[in-house]
């Protein structure tokens, strides 16, 4: 784990030279959250960031599959995403053994989502501006597939699990919230904007010790979020630069 000392908040020209910088950091918290509540109370570690982790998967993946970001047990199987960036993506549909699949939206996809008993899907393309969660059901015939549950947002870049029925999304411009409402909508929040859409945010975490503030892993970098706990939002930017022994 690296430790991080804070820093005032990059320059313009700072922020170039961070741009290309080759050391990227990821945030990861000691105990993974749980995917019913959301929760976690693991502390927060830095560690330099090579790829994104590959989710536990209990089978082997066809050949010249593309990188998965998540997988889900679910009572006909297993689904999974995966994104490979300008190349696509997509999510898919596992049986028990994992020797049937099926595609069920061929689309990028950030990783998948378990609000209130639902999947959620985040996906679009990283070079364009049209990020979409599409929400995944099961019709008469048991088949699965996908329907628009929010749109009209830039990429996403970074998510994490917030509450049951919560989820904060990191796209190129925003922090914003995703909530599952009445009916089953999903109600989409702009939290805050930021400056840091050219460092390459790779991860985000909440820390439940710290009031729930939000720190961002990126290139050279990483970015604490304290929250409001009165009014649930986030003030400002905390910028802290790590050190590597």
């Amino acid at each position: 784990m690296i430790r991080a000392n804070p820093v005032n908040k990059p320059r313009p020209d700072e922020l170039w030279e961070a741009n290309q910088s080759d050391l990227e950091y990821q945030v990861t918290l000691s105990i993974p959250v749980d995917a019913m509540t959301g929760l976690s109370q693991g502390v927060v570690q830095i560690n330099r960031f090579y790829e994104y982790p590959t989710p536990q998967i209990p089978f082997s993946l066809p050949p010249q599959f593309p990188s998965p970001t998540s997988c889900f047990r679910v009572d006909t199987g297993f689904i999974v995403s995966a994104d490979e960036g300008e190349k696509g993506g997509g999510i898919f549909a596992f049986d028990e053994s994992g020797q049937q699949c099926t595609t069920i939206l061929q689309c990028p996809c950030l990783g998948l989502l378990h609000l209130q008993g639902t999947i959620f899907a985040i996906c679009g393309h990283q070079n364009q501006d049209n990020g979409q969660i599409m929400r995944l059901e099961k019709n008469s015939h048991s088949s699965w597939h996908t329907l628009p549950a929010a749109d009209h947002f830039d990429h996403a870049v970074a998510f994490t699990q917030e509450t049951s029925q919560s989820a904060l999304i990191l796209t190129r411009r925003y922090l914003m919230r995703c909530e599952l409402g009445f009916g089953g909508n999903l109600a989409m929040q702009r939290l805050m904007e930021h400056d840091f859409r050219d460092l390459y945010p790779n991860s985000m975490v909440i820390s439940q010790a710290e009031n729930g503030c939000v720190y961002i892993g990126m290139r050279k970098y990483v970015v604490r979020l304290p929250r409001d706990m009165s009014s649930g939002q986030f003030f400002r930017e905390e910028w802290f630069l790590p050190q590597e022994s």
